[in-house]
């Protein structure tokens, strides 16, 4: 189990995704966790790689170009 802080961070107009992910922890998935703005966030990582990355809002998902107009989204590598 890896805490939700290791996987999101979000605060004020800012979302942070695998950002406190230690290299060791190679497969990761998460669904839902809340987000700034009421966005949910799903999302994988298999072999170390980012898989999959999604935005919702409201029930429905919505692409990060839409969400950068209010919001700065960084996806960051895992630890090294």
């Amino acid at each position: 189990m890896v805490p939700v802080a290791m996987v999101l961070q979000s605060d004020s107009n800012d979302i942070r995704i695998f950002s406190a992910v230690p290299e060791a922890f190679k497969n990761i998935e998460f669904y839902n966790l809340p987000a700034v703005g009421n966005v949910c966030v799903p999302g994988a990582m298999s072999g170390g790689k980012v898989q999959e990355i999604k935005y919702e809002k409201d029930g429905k998902e919505i692409s990060a170009d839409a969400l950068k107009k209010d919001f700065r989204i960084r996806q960051v590598l895992p630890l090294r």
